[in-house]
């Protein structure tokens, strides 16, 4: 080209014609642009697709009459940008299926569940009857030694015969009493152990397969959800709701339990010795549920909404770490962080307000059940001569006790209502749609020696989900076995979506042959495991070499070397292939990376490789590296080559 002017912006406006020409032909063309309705950009097709990026082109004049036209801007990029979803909160009360299938998880079943409830009951019944026996032989102490104006007020049933033992009979009586007592003591502390190991253990087993069931999951999930879906949503997954499922989920759900039945055991004893007490007993119990239906719905919207509010904090906080030399290179720290108090505050507006409500209902409940401690403390009274003291004191001391375990059970109720809508998030991401349903029948069964590399693609179109416009429309393509495809052209031709039509990376129109077998008749596994790949950005995990190399064990280490010493990789360690790999491979070097990628892909010697700009960020050695090992050792393969140039 020739260099028609220099200077600064404002200094070429003034001094080149050309130049203030061509900033007002790119101004007024945008805003036409803009103003135009927007037409689908991403389609590959036969004609030349439709502008919408700058590119520069020559300020010299041109014929006038020239039927060519300057190419003011370039296609969008050929994968089509997806729009972050928005996070899904579900509405109303937590629906009774989520509460069985967190049993379910937990592999004990219906009977395991009734059992365990059933030794809950008997735990509670125990120490009731310790506390009634306790009073029981502090009666009979105070019968044998009591004054006579004390005893006045007890049946002579009761009297005649404690108070006609003999010594030695009385001692008997003494030690049966204590041995009783030290046997329902036991009896129930020994319960209480194995109820709580059996209850924490199933609840640490639901935990850890509510994981595992949504890892694997989202190990099957299409790529069009993790570009839709940022990674603070995941990390929010498996961090704050499966903590809260694993800690404290199991704690109030224990806490919910054993509090029910010793509500439940305090409130017959009561009835039983006091059966005046019912009536308040069901003007409190409709009183409790009336504020219970009032909170629990707004409570659990609240939950929900404090759920949605933590997924930003994380994604931002992740987004941060990984751009730190982006962030301090233009100065944005204060913008950050400014952000980052934006998400935080959001949070705990939401989580302020769900404080507030606890304490709304914590008053209620106390007036409430005050009231009806009150009521049952006259009605005492007015009933006290026909009852022995040591059953009034029960019931008084249970009655007491009573206040703070109602409110308890009320709290632990919508705490457990809370704490479900961490399962209900879960199980949301447990039931995402994989990309290859497990129940596929009639799949194809595939020869010995498949593939040997021919391929061809038969009028395919390919879009990344079944809402967006196709990217790649009625392709038709043959490739021979062994013959070496470059596939070149320009941001947004095309290339890296032709390369994920054919490892089935989203949605298919059309057919994919590999040699005359047709890629949507076989699994993904299938597929997947033929096909080789060296991506353009390496991809390694947190472990050693050998693992990185040979995930699976397929392979002997002499067979490993080979793959190494073929492209010129040695470990700087003494520890070989046990050389740990940190995350991402950050102790090696890009090249290094690659290299140990070129590797993986030699190791499996499939008859297929595809290269994704494998040597772009690489030093001009490892280029040559790559490039040699490539053109000795996948000679007799067909190789698929993404290029810009």
């Amino acid at each position: 080209g020739i260099q028609v002017a220099t200077g600064t912006y404002t200094e070429l406006l003034q001094s080149c014609p050309a130049f203030t020409h061509w900033t007002e032909t790119i101004t007024h063309k945008l805003r036409s642009d803009s103003t135009s309705t927007d037409t689908s950009s991403s389609q590959l097709n036969l004609s030349p697709p439709t502008s919408k990026y700058l590119t520069p082109f020559s300020l010299l004049q041109t014929d006038k009459g020239s039927d060519e036209k300057e190419n003011l801007l370039l296609a969008l990029a050929d994968k089509p940008i997806q729009k972050e979803t928005i996070e899904s909160k579900r509405t109303g009360s937590i629906d009774l299926n989520v509460y069985i299938r967190y049993i379910r998880a937990s592999g004990c079943g219906i009977l395991g569940l009734l059992c365990l409830f059933l030794m809950f009951a008997v735990t509670s019944t125990t120490f009731l009857l310790v506390n009634w026996w306790l009073g029981r032989w502090s009666n009979s102490e105070r019968i044998r030694y009591g004054s006579t104006n004390i005893m006045s007020n007890c049946s002579s049933m009761e009297q005649s015969p404690i108070t006609n033992m003999s010594n030695e009979e009385w001692f008997k009586e003494r030690d049966k009493n204590f041995y009783v007592l030290f046997g329902l003591s036991s009896l129930s502390v020994i319960l209480l152990f194995i109820r709580t190991m059996i209850y924490f253990l199933s609840c640490h087993i639901t935990a850890r397969s509510l994981h595992n069931q949504m890892f694997n999951s989202l190990l099957r999930a299409p790529v069009f959800f993790f570009d839709t879906n940022p990674i603070g949503r995941v990390v929010n997954r498996f961090s704050k709701d499966i903590s809260s499922i694993d800690e404290k989920l199991s704690d109030v759900t224990y806490h919910f339990v054993d509090v029910f039945f010793t509500i439940s055991s305090t409130v017959i004893l009561i009835a039983f010795v006091q059966p005046l007490s019912l009536i308040s007993m069901v003007l409190v119990a409709f009183i409790m549920e009336r504020v219970r239906r009032v909170f629990t719905p707004a409570v659990q919207d609240i939950k929900r909404l404090e759920s949605i509010s933590r997924s930003p904090i994380y994604s931002h906080l992740s987004s941060s770490i990984q751009g730190i030399p982006m962030i301090r290179s233009y100065g944005a720290q204060q913008t950050c962080i400014q952000e980052f108090s934006h998400c935080l505050d959001q949070h705990t507006r939401v989580y302020s307000i769900m404080l507030a409500m606890n304490r709304w209902l914590g008053m209620r409940i106390e007036c409430v059940v005050s009231a009806f401690v009150g009521f049952l403390t006259f009605s005492i009274l007015l009933t006290y001569q026909n009852l022995p003291i040591s059953d009034l004191s029960l019931i008084l001391a249970h009655s007491f006790t009573l206040v703070g375990s109602v409110q308890w059970i009320i709290r632990l109720t919508v705490d457990v209502m809370m704490q479900m809508t961490n399962v209900e998030r879960v199980i949301e991401y447990i039931d995402l749609q994989p990309e290859e349903s497990p129940n596929v029948k009639n799949l194809r069964s595939l020869p010995p020696q498949w593939p040997i590399g021919g391929i061809v693609f038969d009028n395919l179109s390919f879009r990344y989900s079944s809402t967006s416009s196709w990217v790649l429309t009625n392709i038709n393509i043959s490739i021979q076995p062994n013959e070496k495809i470059g596939i070149v052209g320009r941001t947004g031709a095309g290339k890296s979506s032709l390369i994920q039509s054919i490892f089935r990376m989203a949605e298919l129109n059309g057919r994919i042959l590999i040699d005359n077998v047709d890629t949507q008749q076989i699994s993904l596994y299938d597929l997947r495991r033929h096909i080789s790949i060296i991506p353009q950005n390496p991809v390694l995990f947190n472990d050693t070499i050998r693992i990185n190399l040979d995930p699976f064990g397929e392979y002997s280490d002499i067979e490993i070397w080979n793959a190494l010493d073929e492209v010129q990789f040695k470990p700087d360690t003494i520890d070989g292939l046990q050389q740990q790999v940190a995350e991402g491979g950050s102790n090696f070097s890009v090249g290094q990376r690659q290299l140990i990628c070129l590797a993986r892909a030699l190791l499996r010697k499939n008859k297929i490789l595809v290269i994704d700009e494998a040597t772009a960020n690489v030093d001009h050695r490892t280029d040559e590296l790559i490039q040699l090992a490539i053109r000795r050792k996948f000679v007799n393969c067909t190789v698929l080559t993404i290029a810009h140039r």
